[in-house]
């Protein structure tokens, strides 16, 4: 099942984003993130989180078109974006797309990040939408589907970063090339190929493509 998690970050042009819409089959709010669905007549599913962004007509509204809501407590571990990637995980999602995890203070979008790991730890394939991009973690071999030119980043995200080979970038990875944690060595390449494959033998990898 392909879900789309909306979070209460910026948002990205709606051109950008009209297809992933149109091509979910299941729909998350997390929170503020209604805000957006509201706004763009997206239609949602379910809107989890403790409120604090969302105005309780916004609840209201959703309610009254019986979307699925569902309450947290407002002192949580979780943040809302957990608890999204969670139901999305329990309703049984092989694949999950976020929008708004950008914008705001730089530690939420840190956390919103961990997010990719979060899904990474579930078997369950997913990407977060930036402005102009999107972000993806692997700590497999992995293809980026990009265009000619886009800017490609390879950076570590748990420790030291360990890759074979790579194929389709201007500066190619020699074999056996070690990413130590705290040195972004990876940032700014670019892609020479609509296809770029990075083979991983060790350690987590968090890949940014911004298109040209």
């Amino acid at each position: 099942m392909n879900c789309l998690i909306i979070l209460n970050g910026k948002k990205i042009e709606s051109t950008q984003v009209d297809n992933i819409i149109s091509d979910a089959d299941f729909v998350i709010c997390a929170d503020g993130g209604a805000k957006w669905a509201t706004e763009e007549n997206i239609k949602v599913d379910t809107i989890i989180g403790d409120f604090d962004s969302a105005s309780k007509d916004l609840i209201k509204l959703f309610r009254d078109t019986n979307t699925q809501i569902i309450k947290a407590p407002t002192e949580k571990d979780e943040t809302d974006g957990v608890l999204a990637i969670d139901y999305a995980l329990l309703r049984g999602a092989t694949y999950v797309t976020i929008l708004g995890a950008t914008g705001g203070r730089l530690d939420h979008q840190y956390g919103n990040l961990m997010l990719l790991k979060r899904l990474q730890d579930a078997k369950c394939s997913g990407r977060i939408i930036l402005d102009g991009g999107y972000a993806i973690m692997s700590k497999e071999d992995v293809e980026i589907q990009c265009n000619i030119g886009d800017t490609i980043s390879i950076v570590p995200f748990d420790g030291e970063l360990v890759i074979k080979s790579s194929s389709g970038l201007k500066y190619e990875i020699d074999k056996g090339t070690y990413f130590k944690y705290g040195y972004p060595i990876g940032l700014s390449n670019i892609a020479v190929r609509e296809k770029v494959n990075i083979d991983i033998t060790g350690g987590t990898a968090l890949i940014f493509c911004y298109n040209t």
